[in-house]
């Protein structure tokens, strides 16, 4: 790496801190999902007691490990843990024995990550190609504020830690893949070290991993048709290559683990195996429905943004032209993935699943406002063209994060009815920011000092701990004697099971949180 100047690692760590401050600002803000509450429940966040002992901490640790070992490969009606993301939970427990919030431990994890990812990007460009670190340059001055990344960053979601892993991973295996002589066993190793270590990392936050992990080998296998057009054919390629092979025995922690997920636990055949989530739909309807969803719930093109888009679309076009190689890596790496999550992983409708070719996408983004800028400075002055072309770069930069960082702001922390609002990030449920106050003004009002049951899900279990009520979860298979006077129960859930006294059973609703999910109910005296 060519030395830095000083204000270039400034203009990073600035950048940096403008990621962590729109990823960290009222974490609280955006409702919990059910996948937060299965979070927290897995990590006993409801029991962890906070303290300064260190010996403590160990203990309280390898007790958990301990239930997770038990619980691993359980189905889904049986578990007690969410048996992924391992490396999240373990993390977001220190995180709240450090003084935050449960709800602010969990998605800290993805703020710092998220904000880490900033810099990746940049360092990506200074170790690869550090004669074009102002590409490296734009493209973190893009994530920081791109709405998309900024919003993922503030969730519960494991998705933006393997999307951070990921991003070492490519660096990585372009280093090896493309810069690294079979004949070089040292950085072979090194190169698959890196690669092997960013692969378990990332698993530890998201098992889409997984997927990654198959994509890399795939660009490895297939090399010869990318990296050169001349270079040995691609039998040859897979028997000899030294260098494939280290790319192989990098996969083989994750490689193992999946494969171990397929035959022996229950869990994951039923979560991610099979279709059961959507076994009222063919394949090709799923696919259609996906496909809808992203362009009319999520609004992908808005939450990426039309300029990223059309940028990337030209730095496709640029990369061609400098360096067909790192063209074909990129536009491979983002077909490679999307396409298997597409069309061969369980629930293709998470849009979050595909953040590491998004964040390929702002790399490609950035290649095309800096070709564009060289362009225009062309056509400008072709003797000064360097200098004007940075300058040109710096200010379209500028201008385009401005608005990015408009819409974001807004979006997150604005109102429903503002001009840059965008809905898609909220997947379409409305209200969901402060969702909990309406029952959270209901207890305070009344001075509710009774334990709280909260009934199947366990997000309102954490929200109401968090905001100082005593909470456990509930379950009417209890003898009625010990049901609680007030229930934190999803609304449905109570009118399926006939459970509301309308329905004929014993729960009252008193007042429904912000976006009509979860309910708080009056236990009424027995008929």
């Amino acid at each position: 790496m060519k030395q830095v100047a000083w204000w270039e690692w400034g203009l990073v760590a600035t950048l940096v801190a403008l990621g962590f401050f729109l990823r960290s600002r009222d974490l609280t803000l955006f409702k919990l999902s059910p996948d937060d509450g299965q979070y927290m429940n897995s990590a006993r966040l409801q029991t962890l007691e906070r303290s300064t002992d260190p010996a403590q901490w160990v203990e309280e640790d390898l007790t958990w490990f301990g239930v997770l070992a038990d619980d691993w490969g359980h189905d889904t009606r049986t578990a007690t843990t969410y048996q992924h993301s391992y490396l999240h939970q373990f993390l977001f427990r220190y995180g709240y024995r450090l003084g935050l919030s449960r709800i602010e431990a969990l998605r800290m994890n993805s703020a710092v990550l998220g904000a880490l990812t900033i810099g990746l990007l940049w360092w990506l460009y200074a170790w690869l190609f550090p004669d074009r670190r102002r590409v490296g340059l734009v493209a973190a001055a893009i994530l920081s504020v791109l709405l998309v990344h900024v919003f993922q960053s503030r969730t519960g979601w494991g998705q933006i830690g393997a999307a951070c892993f990921f991003l070492v991973s490519f660096a990585a295996g372009w280093k090896l893949l493309a810069r690294t002589d079979e004949r070089d066993t040292r950085s072979q190793v090194k190169l698959g070290l890196v690669l092997l270590v960013a692969s378990v990392l990332g698993m530890g936050f998201q098992e889409m991993t997984s997927v990654l992990v198959v994509g890399l080998v795939l660009m490895a296998l297939f090399a010869p048709w990318w990296r050169e057009p001349r270079g040995p054919k691609l039998a040859e390629h897979a028997l000899r290559s030294r260098v494939l092979r280290a790319v192989l025995v990098s996969a083989i922690p994750v490689g193992a683990y999946t494969l171990a997920l397929r035959l022996f636990s229950d869990y994951a055949r039923e979560k991610w195996f099979k279709l059961e989530l959507y076994k009222d739909l063919s394949w090709w309807d799923l696919r259609v429905a996906v496909a809808r969803k992203f362009f009319t719930i999520d609004h992908v093109y808005a939450q990426l943004s039309i300029p990223v888009l059309v940028l990337a679309a030209i730095g496709v076009r640029a990369t061609w032209q400098r360096d067909r190689a790192w063209c074909r890596y990129c536009v491979g790496w983002v077909f490679a993935s999307s396409v298997f999550l597409f069309f061969v992983f369980n629930d293709p409708t998470l849009l979050r699943v595909y953040l590491p070719a998004m964040l390929v996408v702002v790399l490609l983004a950035a290649e095309g406002l800096v070709f564009v800028a060289e362009r225009v400075a062309e056509g400008v002055a072709r003797g000064a063209a360097p200098r004007i072309a940075k300058a040109l770069a710096a200010c379209a930069t500028v201008v385009l994060c401005a608005w990015l960082g408009a819409r974001t702001w807004t979006t997150v922390f604005g109102d429903e009815d503002d001009a840059l609002f965008e809905p898609g990030v909220y997947v379409g449920i409305p209200n969901s920011r402060n969702a909990d106050r309406p029952w959270l003004e209901y207890l305070e009002d009344h001075r509710v000092s009774s334990e709280l049951g909260v009934w199947p899900a366990k997000d309102p279990l954490f929200v109401a701990a968090d905001a100082g009520f005593r909470a456990r979860l509930f379950s009417f298979d209890e003898p009625q004697t010990t049901w609680t006077d007030y229930l934190l129960a999803v609304q449905n859930s109570m009118r399926l099971e006939r459970r509301r006294v309308e329905d004929g059973g014993r729960y009252r609703l008193l007042v429904a949180d912000a976006s009509g999910r979860v309910g708080l109910y009056a236990l009424q005296p027995a008929q």
